[in-house]
C-alpha cells in the first residue's frame, strides 16, 4: 500500500507541474498573430516618436526663419527710414547750400540793416546751426548780428558780425559735414 500511496504522490506531483505548466503557457505564451499584431504596434510606436521629434524640430526652424525674417523686414525698415531721413535733410540743406553758394558767387556782404530774402537763407542757416527755431524776418538785426559773430568765433574767423564770402562758405562747408 506504501508503494501505490508513493505512486499516487508522485502522480499527483507530475499532475500538478504539468497542471501549473500548461497554465503559465497558457497565460504567458501567445498566438503568433497576437505576436506579429504587438510587434508591429511596437514599430508604429517608434516611428510615430521619430515623427514627432522630426514635427517639433521643423517647427522650431519655421519658427527661427520667420524670426529671422521679421529682423530682416526690421532691419529694411529701418535702413529704409534712415535713408529717407538722410535724403530729406540733405536735399533740405541742399537747398539752403545752394542758396548760399549763390551769395558766394555773387559776392554779396550782409551787415547791420541788410534786408531781403537772401538775409533769410543766412538766419536760416544760423536756425540749422544753433539748432534753434527763430522767426525768420529777413531783417540783418542786432540779434542775427550777434549770432553771426558766434558762428565766427566758433569757426575761427574774424568776427566782424558782417556776413560775406567767407562766412558763408564756412556755412557750407559746415552743412556739408553735419
Amino acid at each position: 500500500m506504501l508503494e501505490s500511496f508513493k505512486s499516487i504522490i508522485i502522480s499527483l506531483i507530475i499532475f500538478g507541474i504539468v497542471v501549473v505548466g500548461g497554465y503559465w503557457a497558457f497565460v504567458s505564451l501567445e498566438p503568433g498573430g497576437v505576436h506579429v499584431v504587438k510587434q508591429e504596434q511596437k514599430k508604429l510606436e517608434q516611428k510615430l516618436e521619430d515623427f514627432e521629434k522630426d514635427f517639433n524640430s521643423l517647427k522650431n526652424e519655421i519658427n527661427l526663419i520667420k524670426e529671422w525674417q521679421v529682423e530682416q523686414v526690421q532691419i529694411t525698415e529701418d535702413k529704409l527710414t534712415t535713408q529717407a531721413t538722410i535724403e530729406s535733410t540733405t536735399s533740405k540743406n541742399q537747398e539752403l547750400i545752394t542758396a548760399l553758394q549763390k551769395l558766394v558767387n555773387d559776392k554779396v556782404v550782409m551787415k547791420s540793416g541788410s534786408q531781403g530774402t537772401r538775409v533769410g537763407t543766412v538766419q536760416s542757416f544760423l536756425n540749422i546751426y544753433k539748432n534753434e527755431n527763430r522767426r525768420i524776418d529777413n531783417s540783418f538785426g542786432p540779434t542775427t548780428k550777434n549770432l553771426i559773430i558766434q558762428f565766427q568765433n566758433d569757426q575761427g574767423l574774424t568776427a566782424d558780425g558782417e556776413a560775406g564770402t567767407g562766412t558763408f562758405q564756412k556755412m557750407i562747408t559746415w552743412l556739408n559735414s553735419h
